[in-house]
């Protein structure tokens, strides 16, 4: 669907380059994408749990590895030397309980990372019963 993206990370490129690239140069750093995830939260993902450091060292890698690249313009085709290997995109879909399985999971982990809205999600009912209950 998009043929260049561009990945920020504290006003910094994080990554820009062919979208089909993205994920083989994270797999090359040994940042593997999981089965059955989506692939933009999987990034998103890695930026937000990953420590500054690491993510310093995988910009600098990606930003090597990338240097070059310079995109498109409109009507014209890529340069040919920078090309990378692309996964086969013919792949089962996964089924329906397993989609919902993996959504169910990762909002959970979106809660339990939110400590202060989970907390606040349960003192304020709590609170509020109290004080008009009586």
């Amino acid at each position: 669907l998009f043929e260049t993206i561009l990945v920020l990370r504290e006003g910094r490129r994080f990554y820009m380059g062919p979208s089909t690239c993205l994920f083989q140069h994270l797999g090359d750093f040994g940042v593997l994408c999981p089965p059955d995830t989506n692939p933009a939260d999987h990034v998103m993902f890695l930026i937000q749990t990953n420590s500054p450091e690491q993510l310093d060292e995988l910009e600098k890698k990606l930003n090597a590895a990338t240097a070059p690249y310079t995109p498109p313009r409109t009507g014209l085709q890529a340069d040919s030397k920078k090309t990378c290997r692309v996964a086969s995109t013919t792949r089962d879909a996964a089924a329906v309980h397993t989609q919902l399985f993996f959504l169910v999971d990762r909002e959970f982990q979106a809660v339990i990372r939110d400590k202060t809205g989970l907390v606040s999600a349960i003192a304020t009912p709590l609170f509020l019963n109290l004080l008009f209950a009586v």
